[in-house]
């Protein structure tokens, strides 16, 4: 697999004060066509991705390794064009300061 250019951004940030649930989009828009994103996530301490919702391909994670949340989604083909979100869901301690940082985010093609 190869990476390719694209513009990745967050929006739709809704969190619930009173039971600490939130969720926000990652979306992405490339001009080329492509099999997939992932993302790792760092999540502070008291914050749980559990789970993950794509307008593209198949679905993967959330899943922890080397020290962060990971999750994205694929195609067996660079069958993705243009924009696709990705929706991230979970709980966070509302009685801290609470935070998810997208540490890496790919892009990659098949072919």
């Amino acid at each position: 697999m190869s990476q390719i250019e694209a513009d990745v951004s967050t929006a739709n940030i809704v969190v619930d004060k009173e039971t600490g649930d939130y969720s926000f989009d990652i979306c992405i828009d490339s001009q080329d066509a492509y099999a997939g994103a992932e993302f790792g996530v760092i999540c502070s301490e008291g914050t749980e991705v559990s789970s993950i919702a794509s307008t593209a391909g198949s679905i993967t994670g959330p899943k922890e390794a080397n020290g962060l949340v990971w999750f994205g989604f694929f195609d067996g083909e660079d069958s993705i064009n243009g924009e696709a979100t990705i929706t991230d869901e979970g709980t966070l301690d509302t009685e801290s300061d609470a935070a998810i940082v997208i540490q890496d985010a790919k892009v990659y093609t098949i072919g």
